[in-house]
């Protein structure tokens, strides 16, 4: 730890020194890891002159021990849930988020963003960034859940939810993002890793700039907002179809941009008509364009940046 302390003094507020040290403090053994015949442990990282925060800290009211997926699913769930100010019910699975919804009635929140996808909920985590009171978990405890995560829950919720011997649940503080203790994003390559800040802005950095002919609305505003915010939390290709704050379907993992907006348009349904889509890169050619507006969708956000931008636009403005 002497030499730890030493080098994250040196570090300062540089985040990518010549040298880096990250200290971690073995936790527990997990029974295994993401497959069976993986070893797998929990560490902490110590950074000095702070306390263990985020999923390392998270307290565990009831239920099975937490597995190596579950602690994956569980940051999954919780860092998509609080990166929305609202108040906002995430449903994760395999770490991809089937159900989201932000809304000030915590049941309606839950309710739409179980509808988005209710046979992948079963299994999944739920995770809200505000308490859960026994309304609330009235209407959870009807599905089965591996587990469940809030801020807090009250006594009459708990009572409820704990008659499930094998559901787990956890408490959390929410925490403004970044979440992680150091602001940084380490991902191992063979020989090394890779290093880069965590994905993390605010709301009132959301500049998005109109380039077709059409302005888009207030309300198509408010939910490219809340489709472009879900983009960190899904497998690229993503593509997700959002509507009233609610993300109606989602395209994940995909080798191609529009496949992933058919199964997103898929998911959504008939409730896709006068929705936005969100896609996590630039859309390359107007095929997803084309499948969009034929699907019901009124507006979409991208990054941009192909060569066939103007193509694209152009489609964009036929639908309009």
């Amino acid at each position: 730890m002497y030499d730890t302390a030493i080098a994250q003094y040196l570090r300062g507020e540089d985040k990518f020194p010549q040298e880096m040290t990250i200290a971690l403090k073995k936790s527990y053994n997990l029974h295994y890891g993401e497959n069976p015949h993986q070893r797998a442990a929990l560490y902490v990282e110590q950074v000095i002159g702070q306390r263990p925060s985020g999923m390392t800290s998270v307290n565990q009211l009831s239920g099975p021990e937490l597995s190596f997926n579950n602690f994956l699913d569980l940051e999954a769930a919780w860092s998509t849930a609080c990166d929305f100010d609202d108040p906002t019910i995430a449903i994760v699975k395999h770490t991809n988020p089937c159900g989201l919804c932000s809304n000030s009635d915590m049941i309606e929140a839950y309710k739409r963003a179980l509808a988005g996808d209710p046979v992948s909920a079963f299994g999944g985590i739920v995770a809200s960034n505000r308490p859960i009171a026994l309304d609330l978990a009235t209407e959870i405890d009807k599905t089965h859940y591996d587990a469940i995560i809030a801020p807090s829950y009250s006594k009459e919720a708990l009572d409820l939810l704990k008659r499930k011997k094998k559901l787990r649940l956890l408490s959390l503080s929410a925490q403004p993002q970044p979440s992680k203790t150091s602001g940084i994003d380490v991902r191992p390559i063979s020989g090394g890793f890779l290093v880069q800040d965590e994905d993390y802005y605010t709301e009132q950095e959301f500049e998005p700039r109109t380039v077709s002919k059409r302005q888009p609305t207030k309300d198509e505003l408010r939910d490219l907002l809340f489709a472009w915010k879900t983009m960190k939390h899904i497998k690229s290709n993503a593509i997700a179809i959002a509507k009233d704050n609610t993300m109606l379907g989602m395209g994940s993992g995909q080798p191609n941009r529009v496949v992933s907006a058919e199964l997103s348009l898929q998911k959504a349904g008939s409730a896709a008509k006068g929705s936005v889509l969100a896609s996590d890169a630039m859309i390359p050619f107007p095929d997803t364009v084309e499948v969009a507006a034929k699907g019901g969708v009124t507006a979409v956000i991208q990054t941009g940046g192909s060569v066939r931008d103007e193509e694209v636009i152009a489609t964009a403005d036929k639908y309009n």
